[in-house]
């Protein structure tokens, strides 16, 4: 049991010395921690880093690219209706979006997005049908 909490502990990104502390530590002795712990990262940048990768794929652009595009996207939020933060991230003027946006609705297949779904959230957008759909898409948008 200890090694597998160890191993989910490594995963959230959680010191070895939280680790230690928290198996070590005996029940009187229990500490809470508060949100600016040293011990816990509020952000994850491995995390960070993994979902920025994922979100460039899906758009075709570097990851510098990612973060250059998002930032103006959240520059641009008009009002809750008129979101213009997805044609900026794709590079495409709002017009384009619109259209290519539509066709690329075509490219959400009922069956595909079932087995999908039957798998874990972690392990989706790296199956070949999430690819698949991924790489529809992109070629729709970016008219290739």
């Amino acid at each position: 049991m200890l090694s597998q909490v160890k191993q989910y502990v490594a995963e959230m990104g959680i010191t070895d010395h939280f680790y230690q502390q928290m198996v070590n530590t005996e029940p009187e002795q229990m500490v809470i921690y508060g949100r600016y712990s040293k011990f816990v990262p509020e952000h994850d940048p491995v995390y960070q880093e993994v979902e920025i990768a994922y979100r460039a794929r899906s758009y075709g652009v570097t990851t510098s690219e990612m973060r250059r595009r998002e930032i103006a996207a959240q520059a641009c939020k008009k009002d809750e209706f008129d979101d213009c933060g997805e044609p900026i991230l794709w590079g495409l003027s709002e017009r384009l979006y619109r259209e290519r946006s539509n066709k690329a609705r075509g490219c959400w297949l009922d069956e595909e997005t079932s087995i999908l779904q039957t798998l874990p959230k972690k392990g989706r957008r790296d199956h070949p049908l999430w690819i698949k759909r991924e790489a529809c898409i992109h070629n729709i948008m970016l008219a290739r």
